[in-house]
């Protein structure tokens, strides 16, 4: 028996995956047996994603590569249709996340939270993201500005999954462009202030609604149309602007 969890790219994005691909585990889970499923079909896999399976139970020897392995045959192949999108377009539907998902994976992977030395108050470092899209033109400025305010300048790639559920649990201020990482808003304490940098235009209400559910204190801050086009990224900060909405030096 083998599940099938394969979604295109989005597979591999840190939010679809949280989102999408561990809430189509537990749906199947409510008919069949997770132990009785011989395997599960995935594209490869990022450490966190894989951390996060071992933490439900499945371990990489019952993993199928998509990639390598482009046909599979079974006695029984199962497929679980997308938890919340089902028509138009992705963004219209995001703000709708069921609140169940998020209920469910903060109740299933909080508990695996690994403590270590980090700032109350963090800044979600996007450099690493190999795209240009919600990426700050002005991130060096930005940065210096947090760290003079306490802020810990952080790289998720960097951390495990349970030290990533740890930081947003611990978090009392978390300050980030948009971006996949923001989904870990699941794990914060309620009344976390949370501000969101969109480059202008941008639809995404996700982690708006992740934070809605949650109760965390959310505000978001747009960049001017002007900056789309420049080629070192989208969004530009005004550093004044900034320091007002955050009530920083």
């Amino acid at each position: 028996t083998i599940l099938s969890l394969v979604q295109g790219a989005s597979t591999e994005n840190y939010f679809h995956w949280l989102m999408d691909i561990l809430p189509k585990i537990k749906i199947c889970s409510e008919k069949y047996s997770i132990n009785k499923i011989n395997y599960f079909y995935l594209p490869t896999l990022a450490n966190s994603q894989k951390e996060s399976l071992k933490y439900i139970g499945i371990n990489k020897k019952r993993i199928i590569n998509s990639k390598s392995n482009k046909h599979v045959t079974a006695d029984k192949i199962i497929f679980v249709s997308h938890p919340w999108y089902n028509e138009g377009k992705f963004h219209d539907q995001s703000y709708y996340l069921p609140k169940w998902v998020i209920i469910w994976i903060k109740k299933t992977f909080l508990k695996y939270k690994k403590k270590f030395k980090v700032s109350k108050k963090i800044y979600l470092d996007r450099s690493e993201s190999k795209y240009l899209h919600c990426q700050i033109i002005n991130n060096n400025q930005v940065k210096e500005c947090l760290k003079k305010n306490g802020y810990d300048v952080v790289k998720l790639n960097e951390l495990s999954f349970a030290k990533q559920i740890f930081m947003f649990w611990n978090a009392e201020s978390i300050v980030s462009a948009h971006g996949a990482a923001l989904t870990n808003l699941v794990f914060c304490k309620s009344k976390t202030k949370v501000l969101e940098i969109r480059p202008f235009g941008h639809p995404g209400k996700n982690y708006q609604r992740i934070s809605e559910i949650n109760k965390l204190k959310y505000n978001f801050l747009v960049s001017k149309k002007k900056y789309l086009k420049n080629y070192k990224g989208d969004i530009f900060v005004d550093i004044d602007n900034f320091k007002k909405i955050l009530k920083i030096k």
